[in-house]
């Protein structure tokens, strides 16, 4: 019993740094395919993605690409960091319409495993933090994409000189990743389906001591919305967002040739949320955007297996869930004047969060954490868009213009806003 609870101290250290990167990296797939366009607009609006028709739809409904086939845009996320920021455009092409977005984040950290015990430092090398995305839109109704992001890494870690060949050799570690997406969706004027398939795939090899690794994935996501009621004035509109991803990441670690060690990790998620939605165009200048998620849930479960050469198999696993019960979005658009917009916006959400571990080493299982809590998250957004023809700078305010003021008063530089989109309308 000693060695178990040795054992499980010497894990634990470790593996609960790397299950916290692990949570956040799962949850962010949940809104893999929120933001790219006008994001500001949609951000200073409470986060009201989906309930509104937005430019910023096709991502989550590839048939929408048809209804913004005359735009380009520029989406700067921070000032002070141009590795964040992405541009695309829908362009016409004869009946249909091609779309192309660069340096999109991918929001898919799979590659940046923060172990302690060194095992899994080397994918620091790899970034996977941006993707290229092309979409199609054909046949007035259909849209299909295809994303991409890929890195190579690749540093000597031995070398020596050989005497019989008279030769230096050189031994290399060497690193691959791949992330293909593939989307899809139907739209009309009542209903849009969007459909995301999403395979990552790295390799790791070391050619001095023979360790290997091995990363595969699925993830599956479905969006739906419904507008039950479709008028000039007033919207009503279900939706429906569906999210499914298992990761499975191997290790396997060799000493004179003969394997010593092999970690095994499989992240799974599964989500799923219901919503209802309220457009109201309260008169000509004012838009109010309504949005409730009476009911959401997200599992998410790591299991981590290691098995030493002539030992029993450790295996440590982690299971949390998330239920929304519910979540509330509401945003305000007016216009200010012919080229100034304001907007506000806010959103809370209640969450009852579940949590277990539980550790077994050989026959042997152990509860090694349980609990459970309800908390609330709130937050409130303001923004601007100032319009010049067909030129749109949309923006999120910062909260610090408003207490600081500018520099020359509160002596501060953080700038107006936080996030800035452009797009221009051809």
């Amino acid at each position: 019993m000693p060695n178990l609870k040795q054992n499980k101290k010497l894990k634990l250290g470790g593996l609960m740094n790397s299950f916290k990167t692990v949570i956040v990296t799962i949850l962010m797939l949940l809104f893999i395919t929120v933001a790219f366009a006008s994001e500001s607009r949609v951000i200073s609006m409470g986060g009201v993605y989906g309930f509104l028709r937005d430019d910023t739809d096709v991502m989550r409904y590839p048939g929408t690409i048809h209804s913004y086939n005359r735009l380009v845009f520029a989406e700067m996320r921070s000032w002070n960091n141009k590795s964040n920021w992405s541009i695309g455009g829908n362009i016409p092409f004869y009946t249909n319409v091609f779309g192309f977005r660069f340096n999109v984040p991918t929001d898919l950290g799979l590659y940046d495993f923060d172990y302690n015990d060194g095992l899994y430092r080397y994918w620091d090398d790899i970034d996977m933090d941006h993707k290229i995305n092309f979409i199609f839109g054909f046949m007035d109704n259909f849209g299909v994409g295809l994303s991409m992001a890929m890195d190579q890494a690749s540093k000597t870690i031995q070398v020596y000189y050989d005497e019989e060949e008279e030769e230096i050799i050189e031994l290399e570690q060497k690193m691959d990743a791949l992330l293909l997406e593939f989307m899809g969706g139907y739209s009309n004027e009542i209903l849009d389906i969007g459909l995301t398939l999403q395979l990552p795939t790295s390799t790791l090899e070391n050619e001095y001591n023979l360790d290997k690794g091995e990363l595969s994935g699925l993830l599956l996501g479905l969006n739906c919305r419904y507008f039950v009621i479709e008028e000039t004035n007033f919207s009503l509109m279900t939706i429906l967002d569906f999210k499914l991803s298992n990761t499975s990441f191997e290790f396997k670690e060799y000493f004179d040739d003969t394997l010593y060690s092999t970690n095994k990790d499989d992240h799974s998620l599964l989500a799923l949320s219901f919503g209802i939605g309220i457009n109201y165009q309260i008169n000509d200048n004012n838009l109010l955007v309504l949005g409730l998620k009476p009911l959401g849930m997200t599992k998410t479960t790591h299991e981590e297996e290691y098995l030493l050469i002539d030992t029993d198999k450790e295996v440590t696993k982690i299971e949390q869930t998330i239920t929304t019960l519910p979540e509330y979005r509401v945003g305000l658009e007016s216009r200010i004047s012919s080229w100034l917009t304001g907007r506000v916006g806010a959103y809370q959400q209640y969450h009852f969060i579940g949590y277990e571990e539980n550790f077994t080493l050989g026959d042997e299982s152990y509860l090694i954490e349980k609990y459970s809590y309800y908390e609330s998250n709130f937050n409130v957004s303001i923004g601007f868009a100032v319009n010049f023809r067909n030129f749109t700078i949309d923006g999120v305010l910062s909260d610090s213009f408003f207490f600081d003021g500018p520099n020359f008063i509160g002596g501060k530089s953080n700038g107006i806003a936080t996030q800035l989109s452009l797009k221009y309308s051809f």
